[in-house]
This record gives structure tokens, C-alpha cells and sequence, in this order.
């Protein structure tokens, strides 16, 4: 998405279904990031809480392969 945001955010579009007009995709691209951000390197987890998260990630399919190191 980073290295080319029109076609990764066309292709998530097509996948919803829905319109993507290029005056959408325009504005979109103006205020993404030009690089990857790890916004959660600003929060302090405490081990609690990534045990929390780890679990919620554990409920859903989508999430497999995740863990709270990537």
C-alpha cells in the first residue's frame, strides 16, 4: 500500500465492490504516509496487555500468523 497507495487502495475497492473515482483516489494518496509507520511503538505496552491483545488475535482466522512482535 506505502510503495504504490492508488493501486493497493483500487485493488481494496474492487474487493469491497465499491466505486473508486480518481478524484478519490487523489485525495486518499495526498495524506498517506510515504513510508511505514508503527504507531504503536508510542504506547507502552505492558505484558498484560499484549497478553489481552494476543488473545483477541487468537478469535479470529484473518489474524493467523500475527503476534504482537510483527
Amino acid at each position: 500500500m506505502v510503495a504504490n497507495p492508488s493501486d493497493g487502495l483500487s485493488r481494496a475497492c474492487e474487493f469491497l465492490g465499491v466505486t473508486c473515482d480518481p478524484d478519490y483516489l487523489e485525495a486518499c494518496c495526498g495524506i498517506m504516509f510515504e513510508t511505514p509507520r508503527r504507531s504503536r511503538d508510542k504506547v507502552v505496552w505492558t505484558p498484560r496487555i499484549i497478553r489481552g491483545v494476543e488473545i483477541e488475535l487468537r478469535r479470529y482466522d484473518f489474524f493467523d500468523g500475527y503476534c504482537f512482535s510483527n
